[in-house]
């Protein structure tokens, strides 16, 4: 397994251009670095480098394992902000909805442990829970997706009191 040390290095690298800048941005020395790309070569068994007596350039194979760690370490950050998230979620019930009733209910109970998402939900729930910005989510609708479980919990029903001289008060009690 490759160390997380030695793709970051490789992707400073990649952005930077020399080994100088490379070990300034990463706070090491020069000598630190060359040891590091020698080392990274090593591991993968390939050169990544074009090495001339004044220059080190990227190789084709080396411009391609840059591109590849930087994947790599944007998706093992990724995996840390989710982690947290869960975590974070494990403490505190995420929950939204797309109609009023849920949320007023919600509001008033005013759990400790309970946060509710600040707008109605407008935008795909099931993607809201799959990025772990929700734990839960109140719909009018079934949510039918592989990862989620789905809940019938009841009806909501709404009235109104209106003046007899509004023009709404003429309209049937359901519509």
């Amino acid at each position: 397994m490759i160390d997380y040390h030695l793709l970051e290095a490789l992707v400073t690298y990649a952005q930077v251009g020399t080994l100088a800048k490379t070990a300034q941005q990463l706070g090491v020395t020069q000598p630190a670095i060359s040891h590091t790309m020698r080392h990274l070569e090593e591991q993968l068994g390939v050169q990544l480098f074009i090495r001339t007596p004044n220059k080190l350039y990227l190789s084709e194979t080396g411009k391609y394992a840059a591109r590849e760690a930087k994947k790599l370490l944007n998706s093992n950050l990724n995996f840390t902000q989710r982690v947290q998230q869960f975590n974070q979620n494990q403490a505190t019930l995420t929950i939204a909805a797309n109609a009023p009733g849920p949320l007023i209910v919600l509001r008033a109970l005013k759990a400790p442990n309970v946060k509710i998402w600040p707008d109605f939900l407008t935008t795909d729930a099931a993607a809201m829970l799959a990025d772990g910005q929700v734990t839960c989510v109140l719909l009018n609708h079934p949510l039918d997706t592989f990862d989620t479980t789905s809940v019938f919990l009841g009806t909501e029903n709404m009235s109104v009191n209106l003046p007899a001289d509004s023009p709404l008060a003429h309209y049937p009690a359901t519509l």
